[in-house]
């Protein structure tokens, strides 16, 4: 579970002192899909921070995404040259921020000497000398797996599907509060058929030769705005396990891993530290259990023309190597075998999937935690710098 605070997209609201701040579009520095990154430069010791437009609730963890140009042995994280302060209106917390030169997530407990923050409003990166970091994927996060595997999926597959909604299927004219509409010729209109209108979403229940009406599914079941030959596009649904739905066709599926295995070759048992507050304290923990979640996901449509363009969203998906961000965290998907094209071959022949397998193992973030004073700890870093 997460809640995006700030994907880092935009330099707007943000103030830095001794430095500056640019958008960038360094894919290799860009985490969960965004469409861009920030670099912040200092040129001494500064300040850069951003007052968010409304205070966002907390989970128990915060994480960005950085890398940086620092070339220093760090001798524990007290000599990191840069800070975060995590604001939840006169209160704060500060730590040290582990940036290197590989781009990574940086976690943070959300623990402050005085418990943990309610919500945040603002953010401050603090720099005690020349320093210059990208950063990408501000969110704040609790593992719940394997809902979150389901929810990063979705957002992957959501990339490719966007564009293949982008073809108008015809127009429809159309009052608020109505719950029957008559659209122009709509050559793929269909039973659990899913259409997108102005800002609405809605989904085929009945039809006639001129009418159709929606289900209680996306925005419901009367009409939102009004419309006057407001063009209507098809929707791909991605829905995680929907077999609570009414059939929803053409749409995408994914299913199975709710009994995902545990997989003890990847079981570490040493402990490790994040954290590192300013004042002396950290947090050490054993990592989770790594777990192998199966998964299908499945492409449906009565109609073969729709049933190709599922096929090349699930092949532009699946079929180079993929990345996906679970809680902001980048994991492999892998992929035994290629999409396929299933043919039921029943009497009607009506129906063909496309189905695709795939195996991601992922590793609980954290458990056993507890609070030590980092002076009890062994801790030295090596950073090299950013080439």
């Amino acid at each position: 579970m997460k809640t995006q605070i700030d994907p880092f997209e935009s330099d707007t609201g943000w103030t830095v002192s001794n430095g500056t701040i640019a958008v960038r579009d360094n894919q290799e520095f860009i985490a969960s899909f965004h469409s861009a990154c920030l670099l912040i430069s200092f040129s001494d010791a500064g300040v850069a921070s951003k007052t968010f437009s409304s205070p966002v609730n907390l989970l128990s963890d915060l994480a960005f995404s950085t890398v940086a140009n620092i070339d220093l042995t760090l001798d524990g994280p007290e000599a990191s040259p840069l800070t975060v302060k995590f604001w939840s209106g006169t209160n704060f917390v500060e730590y040290y921020i582990q940036a290197t030169q590989i781009f990574d997530q940086q976690v943070f407990w959300n623990n402050s000497a005085t418990g943990p923050l309610a919500n945040i409003d603002k953010i401050e990166f603090i720099s005690t000398g020349p320093v210059s970091f990208f950063i990408s994927d501000f969110l704040t996060f609790k593992d719940q797996f394997p809902i979150d595997t389901y929810k990063a999926l979705q957002d992957a597959i959501a990339l490719n599907v966007t564009s293949a909604e982008e073809t108008q299927i015809g127009t429809v004219t159309a009052i608020a509060g109505a719950g029957i509409i008559s659209p122009s010729r709509l050559p793929y209109l269909d039973k659990g058929l899913t259409i997108k209108f102005g800002n609405e979403t809605h989904k085929v229940l009945n039809l006639t030769t001129s009418s159709c009406s929606f289900d209680k599914d996306f925005d419901g079941q009367q009409i939102l705005g009004n419309y006057t030959d407001e063009p209507v596009y098809v929707k791909f649904p991605v829905l995680i396990s929907p077999d609570m739905f009414s059939i929803t066709t053409p749409g995408i599926a994914i299913y199975g891993s709710f009994d995902a295995e545990d997989s003890l070759e990847f079981e570490q048992y040493s402990p490790e530290a994040d954290s590192f507050r300013t004042d002396g304290f950290c947090r050490v923990f054993t990592r989770g259990t790594t777990w192998k979640h199966t998964i299908s996901i499945q492409g449906q449509s009565r109609i073969n023309k729709l049933n190709e363009i599922i096929l090349l969203v699930l092949k532009k998906t699946f079929n180079d190597k993929l990345i996906i961000y679970i809680n902001g965290r980048k994991h492999e998907v892998i992929q035994p075998s290629g999409v396929q094209w299933i043919e039921f071959g029943d009497a009607t022949d009506l129906l063909s999937r496309m189905q695709v397998d795939i195996e991601i193992f992922v590793t609980e973030m954290a458990w056993l935690m507890e609070l030590q004073s980092t002076a009890d700890l062994d801790l030295t870093w090596t950073i090299n710098r950013l080439t």
